[in-house]
């Protein structure tokens, strides 16, 4: 049985029906196991439900709660649990599995997700897809290309802008992409790495300073806080292509 949270958390019926179920004894086998993930998102008046079968469980059942942090558990909730901390996986742990499992990505982009999705491999499939890393591709040739007039590079930055708005759900993650671009260069300027990802390459070191670098962080930045309060979508990805090809 699993019980994953309901809109933006779990739900005191949700608790409830779980405990109705609890009254029973298992059926299909000896033991019952109840998985609850992201246990963090539940409620107060859901925790003390749930506390109350913690204080007394039915035998043969056993419950694991999954959560990212236990900060908003309950402390009586996490009390009563024998904790089993996860930790992340190293990045080159982490990209390695991606490569196995996901062959399409290449070294560059499985040890970005790698860093991207703080060494859990098996989030990389499901926040990344091929339309966001191709576009992401496509934005950072065209911002590291120093060919073309002015009015050239403002068509390509308006036709790359008009490309990000249509993105459904994936714009978000593009943003993750093209900062962490960023900060891998100034990182390579620093001198703190031999080797940068994800266009830290040698051109950007010589196209961009840090200054600039900082800048476009900045405007990626502005342009998610724009989004958060509704702005039109088109227009900030418009001015946010301006800046970056600026």
């Amino acid at each position: 049985m699993t019980i994953r949270p309901e809109g933006a958390g779990i739900k005191i019926q949700q608790i409830r029906e779980l405990k109705k179920s609890l009254s029973f004894p298992p059926f299909e086998a000896e033991q019952r196991i109840i998985i609850i993930e992201d246990t963090q998102t539940m409620k107060r008046e859901a925790g003390n439900s749930l506390l109350k079968i913690l204080e007394e469980p039915p035998p043969n059942n056993l419950l694991l709660l999954v959560a990212a942090d236990s900060e908003p558990l309950l402390d009586t909730i996490v009390s009563r649990c024998q904790v089993i901390p996860f930790r992340s996986l190293s990045v080159d742990q982490a990209t390695a599995i991606i490569q196995r499992n996901h062959p399409e990505f290449d070294g560059e982009e499985a040890e970005a997700m790698a860093k991207l999705t703080g060494g859990c491999p098996g989030q990389a499939g499901t926040l990344y897809n091929d339309e966001v890393l191709l576009l992401h591709k496509e934005c950072m040739q065209a911002l590291l290309s120093d060919g073309g007039s002015q009015a050239e590079s403002l068509e390509q930055a308006l036709h790359l802008a008009s490309r990000l708005a249509e993105l459904k759900d994936g714009l978000d993650q593009l943003f993750d992409l093209l900062a962490l671009s960023f900060k891998e260069n100034m990182i390579a300027l620093l001198g703190e790495e031999k080797q940068a990802t994800l266009g830290a390459s040698s051109d950007g070191r010589e196209y961009w300073n840090l200054q600039r670098l900082s800048a476009m962080v900045d405007a990626i930045n502005a342009a998610r806080r724009q989004l958060a309060r509704n702005c039109n979508r088109a227009l900030v990805c418009e001015v946010l292509l301006l800046e970056l090809f600026a």
